[in-house]
């Protein structure tokens, strides 16, 4: 499990915890189940996207955080 608030919260502070590509993308406004969601489209908006993360790193990070050992 990735608790992704905290991983992007992490990433805020540190981009070097994440690789990046930037992707033309829109939001699919649509009734139904997949409202809301991202997709990539030609007609989008150009955004830089997080792609992969250091987990092992991440999860160093953040279990330090919680126990008061983060610098």
């Amino acid at each position: 499990m990735v608790p992704w608030d905290s991983l992007t919260a992490a990433i805020v502070t540190d981009e070097s915890l994440a690789t990046f590509q930037e992707m033309s993308l829109v939001v699919i406004d649509e009734e139904g189940a997949e409202s809301g969601r991202t997709a990539v489209s030609d007609s989008g908006h150009t955004m830089r996207v997080a792609i992969s993360a250091d987990q092992a790193r991440f999860e160093t990070l953040f279990l330090d955080a919680l126990n008061g050992r983060a610098p």
